[in-house]
């Protein structure tokens, strides 16, 4: 069961030349571990879509 919502954000962008894969592959190895313990992404009940 989803007990809370969401993440509030505020988002200031800079234009400039994208990262490289190297400079966030640790971020993004833990980003990949904690979207596959279920803990970040989206919850198709929240979201309306139907489930796949």
């Amino acid at each position: 069961m989803i007990d809370e919502g969401y993440i509030k954000y505020q988002c200031n962008w800079l234009n400039s030349e994208p990262v490289s894969f190297d400079e966030i592959a640790e971020l993004n190895q833990w980003r990949l571990k904690l979207y596959e313990l279920g803990l970040i992404g989206e919850f198709d009940i929240l979201t309306g879509l139907k489930p796949r």
